[in-house]
C-alpha cells in the first residue's frame, strides 16, 4: 500500500511541476510578495501535493469558462482562498454594497492602436470581504454589445484590471497592481507621497491570483474574482478602488495565437467596510496537554476565518538533502522524493507520505492533520494563497512549523485538539480557549 500510494504521490508531483510552468508563462497567478511564508517554499507544496493539484486543475479550467464541469462548478462557489474563508462567507462574513454601475467611455487596442472608440464599459463590485490577511473582491464588469465584434466572451482565458491601485480613508496604499509610471500618475494626482516598490505599514506589498468567476454572453457581463492578501491588512473602514485599464485575453488558437484587447477607461468606486470586517477579533487558546516536550506552542488563535497555531521545535537537526542543490525537478525519481523530504519533515500535517494503515497508536488517519472541535467536527488546513503557513529550520537546531485551518470562530469550541506529525509519528496537542472576563 506504501509503495502504490507514493507512486500516486510522485506521479501527481511530475504532474504540478508541468501544471506551474504553464501557469508561470500565462501569468494568472501575480504574486508580488516577498519570499516571507512557506507556501511559497517547494517542500511545503511537494507535501500538500494532492490537494495542491485539485486546487490548481480547477483554477486553469476554470479561467477557460468550462461551467459543464462539475468541479467547476463547485469552485465557481467559492473565492479561492481556501474552506475557512468560504465558511466564514457562508455564515454571513461578507459585504454587499448593492451599488450601481460605474461607467466610463472606452476606447479599444489592440496591439497598441485604437481599433474602437466611444463605447460604455460599466463596473461594480458585488460583494466583498477583508480580514488581516485578504482583500477579496467581486467584480461585475458590463461590456457594450459592439465588444464582441472583436473578442469573444465565451472564449475568455482571462480578464485582468492592469493598473488597479486600492486605498482607504487613511490615504494608505491597500493594493498596487499598477506599473511604475500608473503608479506615480496615480500618486500625483491624489497627493500620495509614496515611492514605487517601497512598500511600508502605509503601502501594502501585497500578492494577488485572480480569475473570472461567471460569464453571461447574452447579457454581456463577466464576473471576476480578485483575491489580494498580504501579511497584514490594516482595520480600514473605507475602500476606493481606481484602474483605466482591463486586459481581456482569449484562449489561444489551433495555431497557438493568442487575442488580447485592451480596454482604456476611467473607473473609481468606493465602499464602505463594515463594522464585523474593521473591527474584526481573534480569540486565544492555552495549552492544556502535549505528547512532546520539546514544543513551544507561540500561538495559538481563531479568527473570523480560519485558526492558526505556530510551534518552535528545539534541539533538532537540518539533513542536507539531494534537493539543496536540485536545479532540474525532472528526473526525480519515487525513491530520492521519499527518502529525501522525510528527512526534515520534523513536524507536519502529511497522511499521505507516512500512514500505510487505517490506524496508527489509536488515531485514525482522517484525524492526522486536523484540528478537532469538541463536537467532532474535524477542520483540516486550508490550501489558501494568502494562509500564514511555515514549516522550516531557523537558527539552526530550531524547527518553525505554522499552519492555518479552516476552524472559523464560529465552529470554534472551548477545547479542541490538534493532531499532526513528530518525524512521521502522531501527535495530539490539547487546547482550551482563553477567557475574556
Amino acid at each position: 500500500m506504501r509503495n502504490n500510494m507514493d507512486k500516486k504521490i510522485i506521479d501527481k508531483f511530475k504532474t504540478y511541476v508541468a501544471i506551474s510552468n504553464f501557469e508561470e508563462e500565462y501569468g494568472n497567478q501575480n504574486n508580488t510578495l516577498e519570499d516571507k511564508s512557506i507556501w511559497r517554499n517547494i517542500c511545503i507544496m511537494k507535501k500538500k501535493i494532492i490537494s495542491v493539484i485539485c486546487v490548481i486543475l480547477i483554477l486553469l479550467s476554470g479561467v477557460a469558462f468550462a461551467t459543464n464541469i462539475d468541479t467547476i462548478k463547485e469552485f465557481f462557489n467559492s473565492r479561492g482562498l481556501g474552506k475557512g474563508i468560504d465558511s466564514a462567507i457562508e455564515q454571513g462574513y461578507i459585504e454587499d454594497p448593492k451599488m450601481d454601475y460605474k461607467e466610463s467611455d472606452v476606447t479599444v487596442e489592440k496591439e497598441a492602436e485604437i481599433i474602437l472608440d466611444n463605447i460604455k464599459i460599466d463596473v461594480k463590485i458585488d460583494d466583498f470581504m477583508m480580514d488581516d490577511l485578504n482583500l477579496s473582491t467581486q467584480f461585475n464588469i458590463k461590456f457594450d454589445d459592439k465588444i464582441n465584434d472583436y473578442i469573444d466572451i465565451d472564449n475568455l482565458h482571462n480578464i485582468k484590471l492592469e493598473d488597479l491601485i486600492v486605498t482607504d480613508e487613511e490615504n494608505r496604499i491597500i493594493f498596487c497592481g499598477a506599473e511604475k509610471e500608473d503608479f506615480e500618475k496615480y500618486c500625483k494626482e491624489n497627493g500620495l507621497n509614496f515611492i514605487f516598490g517601497e512598500t511600508n505599514e502605509n503601502y501594502m506589498n501585497c500578492g494577488l491570483n485572480y480569475f473570472p468567476t461567471y460569464h453571461d454572453k447574452e447579457n454581456n457581463y463577466v464576473k471576476l474574482n480578485y483575491n489580494m492578501y498580504t501579511d497584514e491588512f490594516p482595520k480600514s473602514k473605507k475602500l476606493y478602488f481606481s484602474f483605466e485599464k482591463i486586459l481581456l485575453t482569449e484562449n489561444e488558437g489551433q495555431d497557438g495565437s493568442k487575442k488580447e484587447v485592451l480596454l482604456k477607461g476611467n473607473w473609481k468606486i468606493d465602499v464602505d467596510v463594515p463594522e464585523k470586517m474593521y473591527n474584526r477579533t481573534e480569540e486565544y487558546y492555552k495549552v492544556v496537554s502535549c505528547d512532546k516536550d520539546n514544543l513551544d506552542i507561540y500561538t495559538a488563535k481563531v479568527t473570523d476565518t480560519g485558526f492558526e497555531i505556530g510551534i518552535t521545535v528545539s534541539n533538532v537537526s537540518r539533513v542536507k538533502t539531494k534537493f539543496d542543490e536540485l536545479s532540474n525537478w525532472d528526473n526525480i525519481t519515487e525513491k530520492d522524493y521519499v527518502e529525501e523530504t522525510n528527512k526534515n519533515y520534523v513536524i507536519s500535517n502529511d497522511r499521505f507520505i507516512y500512514i500505510d494503515t487505517d490506524e496508527v497508536q489509536g488515531i485514525t488517519t482522517e484525524e492526522i492533520g486536523c484540528v478537532i472541535n469538541e463536537n467532532g467536527e474535524k477542520f483540516e488546513c486550508t490550501l489558501s494563497p494568502s494562509r500564514k503557513q511555515n514549516a522550516n529550520f531557523i537558527d539552526g537546531n530550531k524547527f518553525d512549523f505554522y499552519e492555518t485551518y479552516g476552524m472559523t470562530k464560529k465552529d470554534a469550541t472551548d477545547k479542541i485538539k490538534v493532531v499532526l506529525l513528530y518525524y512521521g509519528e502522531p501527535f495530539t496537542i490539547e487546547l482550551e480557549k482563553i477567557s475574556n472576563d
